[in-house]
């Protein structure tokens, strides 16, 4: 496979470029995230739902969070309220956008964070966290592993933490022995391989089969995290969807 190796911009000059993007953010380009079914937003919007089929009342944290409307969705899918939520980004503008777009949501304890990832993370109590979004972060992350090991010491029992992005500055494989030295169980997919491989198709059915649904881009790859066994959560799966 030919992997992108653009060169990773320095954590100032990246801020300095989120800053100018999300100076233009709109509500109607909110909206369009929200609300996509197709292309790559459309894709994460699956894995947002796919999430909302397993906890109550779940403490989240969407780290590299951009407009919050990952979070958003998750929000409006699940009828019980929230313990947590903490959406964090390093660009001020990316904040200022959730903090207006996020006034009217009932949740107590609601954090909304100018800040890199890892520092936020050793700023949260042990056992704070059972559910994670990762969007489109990861690969601007200089130091994954560190990352992994503050993420895990912040999470509850019964976590799940989803990962989805492209593959610019690593490798899927480097990306997979690093949660595996953090974590016991990580489920690491390929999207082409994914689609063109039913073994794998149904490892996680009745979820993975949407894949086969998805119209346009995708990200290059996802990975599920969580302390649940395999057979237990696919019994959750199958019974939340009536399978």
């Amino acid at each position: 496979m030919i992997r992108d190796n653009r060169q990773q911009l320095s954590s100032t000059e990246k801020v300095a470029q989120m800053n100018k993007k999300y100076s233009k953010s709109s509500n109607e380009h909110f909206q369009r995230n929200l609300n996509s079914e197709e292309d790559l937003q459309g894709w994460r919007n699956n894995l947002v739902d796919f999430s909302t089929k397993i906890y109550k009342n779940p403490s989240l944290i969407d780290l590299g969070c951009g407009l919050g409307d990952k979070s958003y969705r998750f929000i409006n899918k699940v009828s019980q309220q929230l313990d947590s939520l903490h959406l964090v980004d390093f660009s001020s503008e990316s904040i200022n956008f959730v903090v207006d777009t996020f006034k009217q949501i009932d949740i107590k304890n609601k954090n909304f964070v100018v800040s890199d990832a890892n520092v936020y993370l050793r700023r949260l109590e042990i056992d704070s966290i059972n559910l994670v979004f990762m969007f489109g972060f990861v690969h601007e992350v200089h130091e994954r592993k560190d990352l992994l090991i503050n993420l895990k010491k912040v999470l509850r029992d019964n976590y799940l933490v989803i990962i989805s992005d492209n593959l610019l500055h690593f490798k899927l494989s480097t990306l997979k022995t690093e949660l595996n030295s953090v974590f016991d169980n990580n489920y690491v997919f390929r999207v082409k391989k994914l689609i063109k491989d039913y073994k794998i198709l149904y490892s996680f059915n009745p979820f993975i089969i949407k894949v086969l649904k998805h119209r346009g881009r995708t990200d290059k790859f996802f990975t599920i995290t969580t302390s649940y066994p395999k057979n237990k959560l696919k019994n959750i799966l199958r019974l939340k969807y009536k399978l």
